[in-house]
């Protein structure tokens, strides 16, 4: 067993990659896409949402922001794929949550999806999906390396960033699913420095 799971095919590779060529969107300034996330591999109600998005013409993509899975093990990654290829056609892009880092997944994401944060541009819309799966926030690099995306993206429209960990929990002060205080202020600092949009 533990060969087959070390050596089975993996259900997808370079996932974003693929993705992000897939995505048509006919007018760079007027188009819709759909954000949804805690799937962890949710039987019903996952598979209704994608129909749903799948349904709607306007969708150019989707993005999920994280807890794609219950935990790290390939057959949930299996299970999640099953969905995904059943229920929709529209290309669907991944952030990581911390339910992806259970049972050491953090390397079978990255083999099945490719980089853990990454950056792309439709039209004058920059999108830039991070990591803070740890629930701490960003490392250094990511950090320098997301400076210098705001700053690349100031001539844009429209500077949309996602991430798995809400820099605060809306349910208020008693629920804490959310980063430490002060790197959600560090990041509010920084947004509002480069003008994040969304």
């Amino acid at each position: 067993m533990e060969v087959w799971y070390r050596f089975a095919p993996l259900p997808a590779h370079d996932w974003i990659a693929d993705n992000l060529q897939k995505i048509r969107v006919k007018q760079p300034n007027d188009f819709c896409f759909a954000v949804f996330g805690d799937n962890k591999n949710s039987h019903n109600i996952f598979n209704m949402l994608l129909k749903q998005v799948n349904r709607d013409p306007d969708i150019a993509f989707a993005i999920d922001v994280g807890d794609l899975v219950f935990d790290g093990e390939r057959e949930k990654y299996r299970f999640f794929f099953r969905q995904v290829r059943k229920n929709i056609q529209v290309p669907l892009l991944t952030a990581i949550g911390n339910h992806e880092l259970r049972e050491k997944g953090r390397g079978l994401y990255y083999d099945i999806f490719g980089p853990f944060y990454y950056s792309f541009r439709i039209g004058k819309n920059c999108f830039i999906v991070l990591d803070d799966s740890n629930e701490t926030g960003l490392d250094k690099w990511q950090r320098l390396w997301l400076e210098k995306k705001l700053k690349e993206a100031q001539t844009d429209n429209n500077r949309f960033v996602f991430m798995h960990v809400p820099l605060f929990d809306p349910r208020g002060t008693d629920y804490h699913h959310c980063l430490p205080e002060n790197e959600a202020n560090s990041l509010i600092a920084l947004f509002k420095k480069h003008h994040v949009t969304h």
